[in-house]
């Protein structure tokens, strides 16, 4: 709200002119002032608002002049900031500021995002306020909140507690952030409030505030506040819950007759409930079945069990289940006589027997080795009564091991010790005689399979070769020995660990003789020529040779052997065929299917021509033959070879012939697996299996100790695809010997071996029991009535005496020890010589012990004592008793008694959980008897009395009942008191104590301590303490911007009080905060300032403190002063300084001229920085500014960089009629510029004839009532530049008036 005044100089007084702005005439009113004074008018705007802004011009008597008013507004500053707020979700948000002027317009940001009305969010303006409304705040409406004026803004946050929904066990956090530090807050979740813990915790980070669930439970579920001073927030905390598992699962459980059985499972929550079933049948609580549910505990008793309660039970939590078995044992089951050891050879038969104390409903558990045992043909379990007895028929050593029987809780142990069977020589070599060249074959057979088999002959190993052929199956082994010569002569030995066996094999050697031999023959050219010759053996091959060459059979030659004769033909002999004449025997040969088979023979001559024939057929050179004929070599190639191939072969040269056999295999046929060696006892089944390589149609032989068998009787042969197999019943001693099985030149041979069958143990020993003075008596059954055992205790050898009688019934061996004694406990063995082993121990006993009088129920008091009592027909030397499963022992609680054949049991001071089954066990009996203890009812012993107390003191209430551990509720009135800081409950044994802390009036009253109906009460009362003031307010002196703290205490806590400055009563908020801290008062007075100053007072009631508040105001100076500053024209400039201290009033200069603001000059502060902006610099701003107050001061100076002044838009030439008015124009680079007017030569003034104009960069020369005189050329010019356009002026008719010329002077004056 500015005012301005216009004023107009005249060169005469009393003149009249008028008023314009825009063309419209002012008119004197309340913001306009029009004022005359001699030669001087003066126009006076106040109150300006931009609307006044226009061109404002002056006419008087044809003078005019006009300038230009340009209203510029007042920075639009915020007067009043935002500030942080902090609320609920859902809640309605408010923030609200003040600007410096009512038109001030403002715009509203989130997070540098403009704000805009929607259903949501309002906006609102009334005077200075602006008011910005978001209802129903949601977490995502939480940010910075900004309100922006064209010159200023302001900002504050706005933060709310967000709703945390986690899983169960998870951590949970809240976050709430405030406007101010050191502000009292507290965290609430419902109405209760939070402390920190191990799972809780509080902290904070500056005006941020943490609350932290470590491990959240479902019973964390809520609203959580946080509420500091009046300000506060919400949000809810959800828990989604785990699903329920079980921790610890049902166990199967052996209960005893008519006792309780317990089923116990862990969840894990304690707030999971279950059902339990018994198989698909719920189970609801009743006499039978108790249910019980204690944190994370659930437990199910079933009482009296029986046989009927035997049955798969589940506790089925919905999201998980868990199940077991509850087995139910009839009667204490106990071991009469106990497993013995067993020894034996393998593979005889092993049998544990063993004998409990009663019959059992369920079978028993064999183990051998930890491995349950099944029945089957190896295996035999039986039951005779309460004996059972286990039996391995075939035993092996790696069956040694422990055997254990179990039969309920009861258990029995004893060892199977099977040794192997050492390796023998079951069939020893035999010497062999063989003729040279033929093949020989050493056997042997051992008791057993052997590792590994050795053959030598003499000290020479012997391997695998052409020559020698070594074979092994099961027991058996085999050397066959090819090609015999005289050097194969010599002792042959078979070796497979310490079993070995010799044998002798002598070769025949034969001597080859001429009976007859060869004659000199003469024969004429072209004749035959024959030679015979007589040998001593029909089967020896024989060569014959003409001239040291191999003679053959062809069409020359004939050569034929017919049993000891050998014959050889010579045909169409030439001159050149004399000579020697020798014989040479040619080989057979065998081949492969689809292999090549190769015949080689060489003729004496290289010029021959040999015929190949098969059979009669004579063959020729094509794919199937090939012939050969190199020098004096022939041969014949067959290719791909087939069965047909076979037959003979023969190359003919006319005069001799060679033959050959070919014999052609099956492809790839062979034993793939052999038949293996068997041992089997007499009388048993036993089989045999040879598989080939492939199916084959020919027919198979076999063979059972040199006999060939054939399909029916006790032999079964069968074959399918490759396997073939031979079964052998019932076999018999003859069946001993090789099994050979054939097929085509196909053979595999193995060893069947049948045992006789040995004397064993059909019935071992059992453990014995016997009474001191009476007979032990061991017996055991063997197989052979004809066996011979032996007798041994602890190892030694039992010889027939006084103390030992040894006797033999047919099978039954029986050793009897007469007039026991506890010396002859130990272990004592039979053993069948070179068989079995049978083991047992003999136990010295006490006699069995009867109950002649039982124990019987009976029920008793809380606190009494009870005693039970029974008689057994013998004195135990032990007794054992029990409550439930649980062994007691004398002391404490319980007395133990015995009196001969009397026991005694006494339990002393009872408690209902003494409630049980007592049962007394001498070892081979037991009496059982249930014991039920009734509850006293609970009373005071001691009541409440009655107290006075002082205010601040604490007082302890307490009374005692009769019985300890029982739960009570203390009261104030009707009010059920909690523990916590005020209040804490104690109990110890039967006594109950309340303590109440630091008491005050308020806690006068009636308190009860309450159970059930019983109840007792006191009164409390407290004398009050008068009120003072323990410390005083001191008078302080601070600096002017600190902060300021007056404290006082009083003699009593949390008691309300009120701040004065003077006799203003303060309210907290920004500039003062208020705190109390138990009886501590204090008043924060923040950035403090000289009107500060002055006494304070802290009243409540009647009594009051008061101190005074001196403040040291701060000397004001430049923290950062001005800087030179250079700028170009045209820019705008800013000169910036920097105060000690915010809202000083400051003046700006140029040299000594004070600056207003306005349009050229803006002048800004914010805190304690000023600001001047110089707008369109030109260099006439070039100078020195200031920024002053008082006598403080700071100077810079401002250089502007003027630019070059150039015609942007020249003049141009006109034409126009006499009369008219002609304005030429033109255009500068740069505004107001000054500029000279010429007409030619010469210069041009502004009159009535001349106008000259300046707006900004554009110079206008009016020239009016123009005459054909005012042609010419014009120039507009400054400096040097210059811009000229010629006029031409069109005559027309003349109309002269005469003017008068007033010259006037225009004074303008701007001011602020």
């Amino acid at each position: 709200m500015e005012t301005v005044t216009l004023e107009v100089e005249l060169n005469q007084a009393d003149v009249e002119g008028s008023w314009n702005r825009d063309g419209a005439k002012l008119k004197p009113g309340a913001n306009c002032h029009i004022t005359i004074l001699g030669k001087k008018h003066t126009l006076t705007l106040s109150n300006l608002k931009r609307e006044d802004a226009g061109t404002i011009s002056f006419q008087a008597e044809g003078v005019h002049t006009s300038s230009k008013l340009i209203v510029t507004e007042s920075p639009a500053m915020i007067s009043k900031p935002i500030v942080d707020i902090n609320v609920p979700e859902k809640e309605k948000a408010t923030f609200e500021c003040e600007v410096s002027r009512n038109n001030a317009e403002v715009k509203w940001f989130k997070d540098d995002v403009e704000l805009k009305p929607t259903k949501n969010v309002a906006i609102h303006s009334l005077g200075r306020k602006r008011t910005l409304v978001i209802s129903k705040c949601t977490p995502e409406d939480g940010g910075t909140y900004i309100c922006r004026t064209a010159d200023d803004n302001t900002s504050a946050k706005l933060t709310n507690l967000k709703d945390v929904e986690v899983v169960e066990k998870e951590s949970a956090s809240f976050i709430c952030e405030l406007s101010h530090d050191d502000v009292e807050y507290q965290w609430f979740r419902g109405n209760t409030k939070i402390k920190a813990s191990e799972n809780i915790k509080i902290r904070q980070e500056g005006r941020k505030h943490i609350l932290l669930f470590k491990s959240v439970n479902p019973e964390d579920m809520g609203d959580i506040k946080f509420t500091a001073e009046k300000a506060s927030s919400t949000a809810k905390l959800k828990v989604k819950e785990l699903p329920v598992k079980f921790v610890k699962k049902l166990r199967d459980k052996i209960a005893m007759y008519k006792h309780r059985a317990h089923l116990e499972c862990q969840v894990s929550r304690a707030s999971a409930k279950v059902k339990w079933f018994k198989n698909k049948m719920e189970i609801k609580p009743s006499k039978k079945y108790d249910t019980e549910s204690e944190d994370v505990y659930r437990k199910l008793t079933i009482n009296d069990v029986d046989s009927g309660d035997e049955d798969i039970y589940i506790c089925d939590a919905t999201e998980d289940k868990t199940s077991c078995k509850l087995l139910v044992e009839e009667q204490s089951i106990s071991i009469v006589r106990e497993l013995s050891s067993v020894e034996v050879t393998e593979p005889f038969a092993a049998v544990f027997e063993v004998e409990v104390s009663m019959e059992l409903v369920k079978p028993p558990i064999w183990t051998l080795n930890g491995v349950p045992v099944q029945e089957g043909a190896d295996v035999e379990m039986e039951k005779e009564g309460t004996m059972h007895r286990l039996t391995f028929k075939k035993t092996k050593a790696s069956m040694t091991g422990p055997v254990q029987f179990t039969a309920g809780k009861s258990k029995s142990f004893a060892q199977l010790t099977v040794k192997e069977r050492p390796l023998e020589i079951a069939e020893h070599i035999k010497d062999v005689k063989a003729k040279e060249k033929s093949t020989a074959m050493l056997m042997c057979k051992f008791s057993a399979t052997p590792e590994e088999v050795k053959w030598f002959k003499g000290p020479v190993l012997l391997a695998a070769s052409d020559k020698y052929n070594l074979k092994q199956d099961a027991t058996r082994g085999q050397l066959t020995i090819q090609r015999l010569t005289e050097e194969d002569s010599g002792e042959y030995r078979c070796q497979s660990g310490p079993a070995e066996t010799k044998g002798t094999l002598t070769v025949e050697v034969r001597e080859i003789k001429i009976t007859k031999h060869l004659a000199d023959t003469e024969v004429d050219e072209d004749s035959d020529a024959i030679f015979t010759c007589e040998i001593n053996y029909a089967d020896e091959d024989a060569q014959w040779l003409l001239n040291e060459k191999v003679l053959f059979t062809n069409e020359v030659n004939t050569i034929t052997h017919e049993g000891k004769v050998h014959r050889l033909t010579l045909k169409n002999l030439a001159p050149q065929d004399g000579g020697t004449i020798t014989l040479q025997s040619l080989d057979d040969v065998t081949g492969e299917e689809k292999a090549m088979i190769t015949l080689i023979c060489e003729a004496n001559k290289p010029r021959v021509s040999p015929i190949w024939r098969k059979e009669d057929k004579v063959l020729k050179a094509g794919t199937k033959y090939e012939l050969l004929h190199t020098g004096k070599s022939l041969g014949l190639i067959i290719k791909d070879v087939t069965k047909e191939d076979s037959g003979q072969y023969s190359c003919d040269l006319g005069t001799e012939v060679t033959k050959a056999k070919v014999t052609v295999r099956e492809i790839g046929i062979g034993i793939t697996k052999k038949l293996k060696s068997v041992e089997v006892n007499e009388g048993d089944t036993c089989s045999f299996e040879c598989i080939l390589s492939r199916e084959n149609i020919d027919d198979c032989s076999w063979s059972v100790n040199g006999k060939t068998v054939k399909n029916e009787g006790r032999f079964k042969i069968s074959s399918q695809g490759r396997k073939y197999m031979l079964i052998v019943k019932d076999v018999t001693p003859a069946d001993s010997g090789e099994v050979v099985f054939s097929i085509k030149d196909l053979n595999s041979k193995a060893t069947l071996k049948v045992e006789g069958k040995a004397s064993s143990i059909s019935n071992g020993l059992q453990n014995v029991s016997a009474v001191c003075g009476e007979d032990g008596i061991f017996t055991c059954e063997v197989t052979q009535a004809s066996s011979t055992v032996k007798w041994a205790k602890d190892g030694k050898a039992i010889r027939t005496s006084k103390k030992y009688e040894i006797s033999q019934q047919q099978k039954v061996m029986k050793l009897t020890i007469h007039n026991v004694s506890a010396e002859d406990s130990g272990e004592y063995s039979c053993e069948i010589v070179g068989g079995a082993t049978t083991r047992a121990k003999l136990e010295i006993k006490e006699p069995i012990h009867k109950f002649t009088k039982v124990l019987e129920d009976i029920q008793a008091d809380e606190k009494s004592s009870v005693t039970l009592r029974c008689e057994t027909a013998q004195s135990p030397s032990t007794v054992t008793w029990l409550k439930g499963h649980t062994e007691l022992r004398a002391g404490g609680q319980y007395e133990m008694f015995q009196k001969e054949r009397v026991l005694t049991l006494i339990i002393k001071q009872l408690e209902e959980k003494d409630t049980d089954i007592y049962t007394c066990d001498v070892g081979t009996a037991k009496s059982m008897a249930k014991v039920t203890v009734k509850a006293l009812l609970t009373t005071f012993v001691k009541m409440l009395e009655s107290q006075e107390a002082e205010d601040g003191a604490s007082v302890t209430l307490h009374c005692e009942l009769s019985k300890p551990g029982v739960p009570v509720e203390w009261k104030k009135g009707t009010q059920v008191l909690k523990s916590g800081e005020k209040y804490q409950m104690k109990q110890k044994a039967s006594v109950n104590e309340l303590i109440i802390t630091k008491v005050v009036s308020e806690d006068s009253g009636d308190y009860s301590c309450v159970f059930g109906d019983q109840k007792t009460t006191a009164s409390l009362k407290i004398k009050a303490q008068p009120v003072t003031f323990k410390q005083k307010l001191e008078n302080l002196e601070a600096e002017e911007g600190a902060s300021v703290t007056l404290h006082c205490e009083l003699s009593k806590p949390e008691v309300p009080v009120e701040w004065k400055k003077g006799t203003q009563v303060l309210k907290s908020g920004e500039k003062y905060q208020m705190k109390k801290k138990a009886s501590v008062n204090e008043l924060i007075i923040t950035k403090v300032v000289s009107e500060d100053s002055g006494d304070y007072s802290c009243v409540f009631g009647d009594q009051k403190t008061t101190a005074s508040l001196k403040i040291k105001a701060q000397p004001v100076t430049f923290k950062q002063k001005l800087e030179n500053l250079e700028a170009d024209e045209g820019a705008s400039a800013t000169l910036h300084c920097e105060l000690s201290k915010p809202g000083v009033p400051v003046e700006w200069k140029k040299g000594p001229q004070v600056l207003k603001s306005g349009e050229k000059y803006q002048m800004k502060q914010k805190a304690s920085v000023n600001e001047l902006i110089i707008t369109k610099v030109v260099p006439e701003d070039s100078g020195d500014y200031s920024c002053v107050f008082g006598d403080q001061k700071t100077t810079a100076s401002l250089k502007i960089k003027a630019q070059p002044v150039t015609f942007k838009q020249k003049l141009e030439n006109l034409e126009a009629e006499e009369g008219a008015s002609v304005t030429l124009h033109c255009e500068l680079s740069k505004p107001e510029v000054p500029v000279e007017w010429k007409k030619g030569t010469q210069v041009l003034k502004s009159g009535e004839k001349y106008q000259m104009k300046q707006k900004a960069s554009v110079n206008e020369l009016v020239i009016t009532n123009v005459v054909s005189e005012d042609s010419a050329d014009y120039s507009c010019v400054f400096g040097d530049q210059k811009t000229t356009a010629s006029l031409r002026i069109k005559g027309r008719k003349r109309i002269y008036l005469k003017h008068y010329n007033v010259q006037n002077l225009l004074l303008l004056q701007h001011i602020n």
